[in-house]
């Protein structure tokens, strides 16, 4: 019975990933970038203000790419239920060009663009996107044991959310919850060490 579920749930995967255009998204410039130290002289020539910009993150629904251009916000999050300009119907073009907006107005210092991180919550799957491919959650995923599973799972979901142009997710959690009042425990693979 658990391999016929198991069976279904990946054939219905399969028809909606085949739906929806997931191909690369590709705008990072500096992927083999050599920093040699530049990192630090970068830092250490930013105004206070330029600092605290980098270490803040907006959450997508109260920031656009004109806010993270003129206070040279650092990062951009988009939980749940946020979408581009608060659509929750958004398109998978429509992530991206928010994406690209936000890339390009990116802060620049001495010359270097240092681009905005965009997070998102992809804990089972990149969820906030129509048409996105769907997973049980990280304690179902841990019950059947298959390293292999949870591993073609992981590449799935990370090439759906690379092809929004997001670059950053929130996952997997690598907790071990001894507590199931906690709200999150749906997020670990199990309560065993061992096994996460």
């Amino acid at each position: 019975m658990k391999n016929f579920l198991l069976i279904i749930s990946l054939f219905h995967a399969s028809v909606i990933y085949g739906q929806v255009d997931w191909t690369r998204s590709n705008s990072c410039e500096y992927k083999n970038f050599d920093n040699s130290g530049l990192i630090d002289q970068l830092i250490e020539g930013m105004t206070i203000e330029e600092k605290v910009g980098q270490v803040i993150q907006g959450d997508l629904d109260f920031i656009s790419p004109e806010d993270v251009k003129k206070f040279k916000i650092g990062s951009v999050l988009n939980g749940g239920n946020t979408a581009p300009n608060g659509d929750k119907y958004s398109s998978v073009d429509d992530w991206k060009k928010l994406s690209k907006e936000f890339y390009d107005a990116s802060p620049t210092y001495k010359g270097i663009k240092v681009p905005v991180l965009w997070g998102t919550d992809a804990v089972h799957g990149h969820n906030n996107v129509i048409g996105a491919t769907l997973f049980p959650h990280n304690i179902g995923l841990g019950a059947t044991r298959n390293e292999a599973l949870i591993k073609n799972i992981g590449e799935v979901i990370a090439l759906e959310v690379l092809s929004t142009g997001v670059a950053w997710t929130f996952a997997p959690t690598i907790a071990v919850p001894q507590d199931d009042r906690w709200g999150r425990t749906y997020e670990g693979f199990s309560e065993d060490p061992l096994l996460v």
